[in-house]
């Protein structure tokens, strides 16, 4: 399986929010299948598949004097091993062809 590492990004201005900025940088591994949502151990569900980051939504939750906010900016990072992900298409290739050479 190939491990995927998303890490929490701002732009690292006055712009962003608090909550962004407080977990700007946190990261999550993953060892195959990525999830649908991205759990942060403070701030519970900060980002889904459908919605995007939700890390506003808890200031909204908490009376934040933000509000929603709209020109924070966040926003995650996926990033893979290359070179591990292509080993793993090159085994499971010459598995195949194995597996197919031997029916003939």
């Amino acid at each position: 399986m190939v491990t995927v590492v998303i890490t929490w990004a701002t732009q690292k201005d006055d712009a962003v929010c608090p909550i962004c900025k407080a977990i700007d940088g946190y990261t999550w591994t993953f060892e195959g299948e990525v999830p649908d949502s991205l759990t942060h151990p403070t701030y519970g569900v900060i980002w889904d598949i459908v919605t995007g980051s939700l890390a506003h939504e808890h200031q909204l939750h908490k009376g934040s004097k933000y509000g929603l906010i709209s020109n924070c900016r966040c926003h995650i990072e996926p990033r893979f091993d290359l070179k591990e992900l292509l080993d793993k298409l090159t085994h499971l290739r010459d598995s195949i062809k194995s597996t197919s050479e031997g029916k003939v």
